[in-house]
């Protein structure tokens, strides 16, 4: 998400409520729901441009797809949030029918093979996100799912000049699919462990 008038650049990341924080934004710039895509939350043919739902941009690639130029890249501010790499695999589970994933253990193990899918998006590491080939994190604040209320306050009051609560979109699950971290098999674990190694690495999530 890119806003212009605030000079901020919201990198998305799948199941850590970002479609809650980009309502923020719309609802400041007096903008509805469909209107969007002003915000470059829009859907994409183009796999130059980036990926289906251009929501879910990575962060090196708001340049290197031509959305925004160098200087103006480096001079806004970039914040993104970030969720326990077991409880947002969790989420993307129960937001999908089963025919969408199948059971739990083939939708851990199913192949994702294009970049451009909106699918793949949704599963790959969150450091993919925020990261660029060179290990440099491109995002001024990492803001923490598990205290989101609290730390998007701060957000908001740096960029809208006062702290508001956090909107309430596409907060709701299936309640056949109701999951937890209890019900993860060892198996589930040591799997999400490896899939996962860069997030709990360098977000420092505790892995077990």
């Amino acid at each position: 998400m890119i806003s212009h008038k605030h000079k901020v650049i919201f990198v998305h990341i799948p199941k850590t409520a970002g479609q809650s924080v980009e309502q923020a934004f719309l609802d400041d710039l007096g903008l509805g729901w469909d209107q969007r895509g002003e915000l470059l939350l829009r859907s994409n043919t183009d796999p130059a441009k980036g990926p289906t739902a251009l929501a879910h941009l990575y962060a090196d690639e708001y340049v290197r797809r031509g959305h925004i130029g160098q200087a103006e890249f480096d001079s806004y501010y970039k914040f993104a949030v970030v969720r326990n790499p077991y409880d947002r695999l969790l989420s993307e589970f129960r937001y999908r029918t089963f025919r969408q994933t199948g059971p739990f253990w083939w939708f851990l193990r199913r192949p994702w093979r294009s970049d451009f899918t909106d699918r793949v998006r949704h599963m790959v590491p969150q450091t993919r996100y925020l990261l660029d080939a060179d290990g440099k994190c491109l995002v001024d604040r990492i803001v923490r799912f598990e205290n989101i209320e609290a730390e998007m306050a701060e957000v908001f009051r740096d960029i809208f000049g006062e702290a508001q609560p956090l909107p309430r979109r596409n907060t709701s699950h299936r309640e056949e699919r109701r999951m937890s971290r209890a019900d993860l098999s060892a198996g589930d674990r040591a799997r999400i462990r490896k899939m996962y190694q860069s997030d709990f690495a360098y977000l420092g999530y505790d892995a077990e």
